[in-house]
């Protein structure tokens, strides 16, 4: 699956395929958000996390570039 595949999918799709498929990779802490990095059929998902819960807000998946330049 490719990432413009990936965006075809419905939401429930989408989540079910990251977490079926998608490896972690690293967390980002910031003051008031939390994200999980994952790498999916050759592209990468950001989850937008409660902090106080841990439960996923949004995701937004994309391909490279400076979107990843906060995880290093």
């Amino acid at each position: 699956m490719v990432l413009e595949d990936y965006k075809t999918l419905g939401n429930h799709e989408q989540w079910a395929e990251l977490w079926g498929y998608g490896k972690s990779l690293t967390n980002y802490i910031s003051v008031d958000r939390s994200f999980q990095l994952s790498a999916l059929h050759g592209f990468f998902v950001k989850v937008e996390l409660d902090t106080l819960t841990g439960r996923p807000l949004s995701k937004k998946a994309f391909k490279g570039g400076k979107r990843l330049d906060k995880y290093y």
